[in-house]
């Protein structure tokens, strides 16, 4: 299912301005790039470190769930700063 229609706001000097994106699928736009990467030898467009810190971001929000505390996001026993 595509994302539906993204809006954003931003300062500019002045006031406010906005900005529309249209409709896209998100995962689609991953995945071919990815593939690019691949297929052509360059770089991934998010690096595997980036994947890492989510998924540590992910277990520390169903810890949190489940302790019903603040949890941070963790590596291998230490804090992560993000």
């Amino acid at each position: 299912m595509p994302d539906l229609c993204r809006r954003r706001a931003r300062r500019i000097r002045g006031g406010i301005a906005a900005e529309e994106f249209p409709v896209c699928d998100q995962y689609t736009f991953q995945g071919d790039a990815f593939s690019r990467a691949v297929l052509e030898g360059g770089e991934v467009p998010v690096p595997l470190e980036d994947a890492i810190k989510n998924m540590a971001v992910i277990e520390a929000i169903f810890r949190s769930a489940e302790s019903g505390k603040w949890e941070n996001a963790v590596r291998r026993g230490a804090q992560w700063n993000i």
